[in-house]
């Protein structure tokens, strides 16, 4: 119980730090409210699980074994997310609805963890914390997965839910252009940092 108290504590700081999932639900609560960005926090919240529960049943070591998966991932995961911090930044008014502006969709975010090289990471180190190296271990794969859902609904919800609460004060002047604009360079600088650690 205390090892796997310690496992929930570590991906929940994991969890909450700034990452693509993180910044791109607070830019979704500004953009687009709370309401019509849920389906992009379900996305992440059963995409992610579903992830790791694939890497505790055996694609972790393919993972860690395929030099050329890894890049693939990662120049993969970089282009899509460099178009969606332009589309963040360049983004000058808030939706209200009256035009064709949609939130990321929930198979698009789902689809994404896939591409997201820190869900990668944090699904490796989940899996190996929990199951015996080497081996493929159904219940410590889906208390892995249960883990991360656990986190993913509280901490990524707190991201976006900080956004919609955003919208009005940001609907002000040009706040909300200076907003998605240093959304964009944090999604940016993510990728940026992303290819400089290799």
């Amino acid at each position: 119980m205390t090892e796997l108290l310690l496992i929930f504590t570590t991906m929940s700081l994991l969890t909450v730090t700034p990452g693509p999932n993180n910044l791109l639900l607070a830019a979704s609560g500004v953009q687009h409210g709370l309401r019509r960005s849920m389906p992009m926090l379900l996305g992440i919240v059963l995409g992610f699980p579903v992830l790791v529960l694939c890497v505790g049943l055996g694609l972790g070591p393919i993972f860690q074994a395929a030099p050329l998966f890894k890049t693939i991932l990662k120049i993969a995961g970089s282009a899509y997310l460099l178009y969606l911090a332009w589309q963040v930044a360049t983004t000058t008014t808030l939706n209200t609805g009256n035009d064709n502006r949609k939130p990321i969709g929930f198979l698009k975010m789902a689809g994404f963890q896939w591409l997201n090289p820190k869900v990668w990471s944090m699904a490796v180190t989940v899996t190996s914390s929990v199951m015996a190296a080497g081996t493929i271990d159904i219940s410590g794969a889906i208390t892995a997965a249960l883990i991360i859902m656990a986190t993913t609904a509280i901490f990524n919800t707190s991201w976006l839910v900080a956004g919609a609460l955003l919208r009005d004060w940001l609907n002000v002047g040009r706040r909300i252009i200076w907003f998605n604009r240093l959304m964009g360079v944090l999604l940016a600088g993510f990728v940026l940092s992303l290819l400089l650690t290799g």
